[in-house]
């Protein structure tokens, strides 16, 4: 892992954590896949 390069990014995003990113990013998959579950059973 390249340690150098998340320090970047948490300068990059200083009011957002890579963990809050990282949660954020796995909510709206989870959004997206639930809604394509859903649709797929209205058609």
């Amino acid at each position: 892992m390249d340690y150098n390069f998340i320090e970047n990014i948490q300068s990059f995003y200083s009011d957002l954590s890579i963990e809050d990113f990282g949660l954020l990013i796995l909510k709206q998959s989870v959004k997206m896949v639930k809604f394509a579950e859903y649709e797929g059973k209205l058609s």
